[in-house]
């Protein structure tokens, strides 16, 4: 059976990870791919610039049809939803070929998605085996195969849903990722490689997609699983032969968490591979043992999970760990051991304003790191932080069922709050904690003590443009990298 896995702007080790599940049992897969230079949700969007670059979408409808497939895979986060469900209504329009949502939207409003005619099917959770059970239930003819446990159906007016499995725990029985479905289409992405080494968190964040994985697999004992040093260190020793890697971006949600598993990796990787790497951290997962061991294998940049600085707001809203005083130590120690750090902040968090803002540049002001990554909070559907906004009137019934249908999903962009002066300083601190890395420290205190930020102008292209020049200054690869991929040749779609 022949299964093609539709997608825009990025490399998905998610749809990576399908497609070598699905050919490892001796099915084909293909991926068409719109390259969404200056929409792809990833932050470096611009209408302006998009209108200039090719539009794809005949040629994705078009290939899709043309590679005669079997099933049409497409992974739906909630930024690309729309995206999807459009194209999707587009092909099943053209030609009834069945069609299969997963995805973490999918996963958090299963219900909803599943009524959209042009979809037959959902995945939720983990999709290897259930997708592996669709494609075989269609090739014995049967394709709404009521059983698989993980997948939605419809049958007649009703919908169909099915318990999930448990989680798949030796994640090293998966084959590897098929990085090629991705490197046909852009031949740069294999310069900074992406991967893995674990599924799942032990926090339960309440912004978190995680905090959906918890829930819908509540009788699981350990979220938290992870690859053998052995078996990541043969993805990574298999691509380096290649000799187009660069660089190496760990994607896991907290790479530091285990400080054995650490310490064999450091090993083996300064051994065998000893390309710079990138990787995620939360600052009380970083001791002076677990730092030095990333520092000896050859650690460039690590981005710290900060998000507030408000530790009330860490205790009472988003239901994880976060203090002062472990952030600064994680950055001594980091300052210490020559690696670069920059730090995640959210903005607009509920029941935060300027004032937790304005205590945040202080506080990123002493500490310094190389870029403070902000961005503004993003309600995802099935998340536990919009109930606390709902019930502190922040965002309404309405604006959820948005959020689940794809549309705006922050609070920026609800109409009612787009002229409202409070989010407008803020965006204003925005620009001020872009330039903190750029500027002097006593210069930055002069700017936040007497409010100079007030008379920043924010445009959104003002804030790529800084957060570029900071990149350029430290040398960050990987965000060049994301640059080089708007210029870069593509075979496309």
């Amino acid at each position: 059976m022949k299964v093609v896995f539709v997608y825009k702007g990025s490399e998905s080790l998610g749809i990576e990870y399908l497609s070598s599940f699905l050919k490892n049992k001796g099915h084909q897969t293909e991926l068409v791919f719109d390259p969404a230079v200056f929409s792809s949700d990833r932050g470096r969007d611009s209408k302006f610039l998009a209108r200039m670059f090719r539009n794809y979408q005949d040629k994705v409808i078009e290939k899709v049809i043309s590679a005669n497939p079997d099933l049409i895979a497409f992974s739906a986060y909630t930024a690309n939803y729309r995206w999807s469900l459009d194209l999707a209504q587009k092909i099943k329009d053209k030609k009834r070929i069945p069609i299969v949502f997963g995805g973490i939207h999918t996963t958090a409003v299963p219900q909803r998605v599943i009524q959209n005619e042009c979809i037959d099917a959902v995945v939720v959770g983990e999709g290897e085996y259930p997708l592996l059970e669709l494609v075989e239930s269609l090739e014995n003819g049967i394709f709404n195969d009521l059983r698989i446990r993980n997948v939605y159906f419809k049958k007649n007016n009703d919908i169909i849903t099915n318990p999930v499995r448990p989680y798949i725990h030796d994640i090293d029985e998966l084959p590897l990722p098929n990085k090629e479905l991705f490197y046909q289409k852009v031949p740069a992405l294999e310069e900074v490689f992406l991967i893995m080494t674990s599924r799942g968190c032990p926090l339960k964040c309440s912004y978190c997609c995680n905090n959906i994985f918890h829930r819908l697999y509540s009788s699981e004992k350990r979220h938290f699983r992870r690859r053998s040093v052995t078996n990541v260190i043969s993805e990574l020793r298999l691509y380096k032969k290649r000799g187009r890697m660069q660089a190496v971006a760990f994607w896991d949600d907290i790479f530091t968490i285990d400080s054995k598993w650490i310490s064999e990796f450091s090993e083996q990787y300064s051994r065998e591979i000893g390309l710079p790497f990138y990787c995620y951290s939360l600052p009380n997962t970083l001791s002076r043992e677990i730092v030095k061991l990333l520092a000896n294998a050859n650690c460039r940049h690590i981005k710290i999970g900060v998000q507030t600085v408000s530790e009330e707001t860490h205790r009472k809203i988003l239901h994880r760990p976060g203090s002062k005083d472990s952030i600064s130590k994680a950055a001594l120690l980091l300052r210490e051991y020559g690696i670069q750090y920059s730090t995640d902040h959210i903005l607009n968090l509920p029941f935060e304003g300027v004032e937790e803002q304005e205590k945040a540049a202080e506080f990123y002001n002493k500490i310094r790191p190389v870029r403070i990554n902000s961005h503004w909070m993003t309600y995802y559907p099935g998340t536990e932080i919009i109930e606390t906004a709902r019930k502190g009137n922040i965002i309404s019934r309405e604006n959820t069922e948005k959020m689940e249908e794809g549309y705006y999903c922050t609070p920026y962009n609800f109409p009612s709050v787009k002229k409202n002066g409070a989010m407008r300083e803020v965006a204003q601190i925005q620009i001020l904690f872009d330039l903190i890395p750029l500027l002097p420290r006593i210069l930055c205190q002069w700017l936040i003590r007497k409010k100079i930020y007030r008379y920043f102008f924010y445009s959104s292209f003002l804030h790529q443009t800084l957060i570029g020049i900071t990149s350029l200054a430290y040398r960050d690869k990987e965000y060049w990298n994301t640059i080089k991929y708007i210029f870069t040749p593509k075979g496309v779609p």
